[in-house]
């Protein structure tokens, strides 16, 4: 195979230690604005738009943040799962939020394990929320938060990952222990099992190789 003789820059990454961030729970970088980062701490929530040289605080009253998800088609609009608070949403990029979904407003559950954008849908407005062990099925909404449905309620769901199709890992209502990942066109469609009792400990973009660790 041909292979480039040529001299290449010499690859460096600089770590900078974040000391008053308090005990970190998650990182959450912006996948279309690269200097855009929100940490998820034990003092709530801290944004950086300059790839972590400063940082800020977002609003210390959401507590238990258990996902994130950013829009790429707004950049500034951002949902938050909670431990038990449900869904929020910020249209300004973090200076206000909004609580828009709870049990009463149609999720499956107030007890929220991760929240995703669809990306079939070009206008990124419908969000999907997964419950974990809390509650069973997807909680859906089309049209950015204001109304919700639950589907797949056969299923405990944990994650959902996109990537030519949709990856899901979920436990079977009848096998609560098994978890297992699922393959499908679409969350809507049927999923396929492709692995059956593992324990997931991570996940990227799939790939042919080997899309989950």
């Amino acid at each position: 195979l041909f292979r480039h003789k040529g001299n290449y820059q010499k690859f460096q990454i600089n770590w900078r230690a974040v000391s008053d961030a308090g005990r970190v729970d998650a990182v959450y970088p912006h996948p279309l604005l690269p200097g855009r980062i929100v940490l998820a701490t034990s003092d709530g929530l801290k944004l950086s738009e300059d790839s972590g040289v400063s940082w800020k605080p977002m609003r210390a009253d959401i507590d238990s943040v258990t996902g994130i998800a950013f829009s790429p088609y707004e950049t500034d609009h951002v949902y938050l799962a909670t431990e038990d608070d449900g869904v929020w949403r910020t249209i300004d990029n973090g200076k206000t939020f909004e609580q828009v979904g709870t049990k009463e407003s149609g999720l499956a559950t107030d007890e929220v394990a991760g929240v995703f954008l669809d990306p079939s849908d070009r206008e990124f407005r419908t969000v999907l929320a997964v419950h974990g062990e809390a509650g069973t099925g997807i909680s859906r909404s089309s049209d950015g938060g204001e109304t919700w449905q639950v589907t797949a309620a056969d299923y405990h769901v944990f994650s959902i990952q996109f990537g030519n199709g949709v990856f899901v890992v979920a436990a079977p209502v009848k096998e609560p222990d098994f978890r297992c990942i699922y393959y499908g066109t679409a969350v809507s469609d049927y999923w396929y099992q492709l692995l059956r009792d593992v324990q997931i400990t991570g996940h990227g973009l799939p790939s042919l190789a080997a899309p989950f660790a």
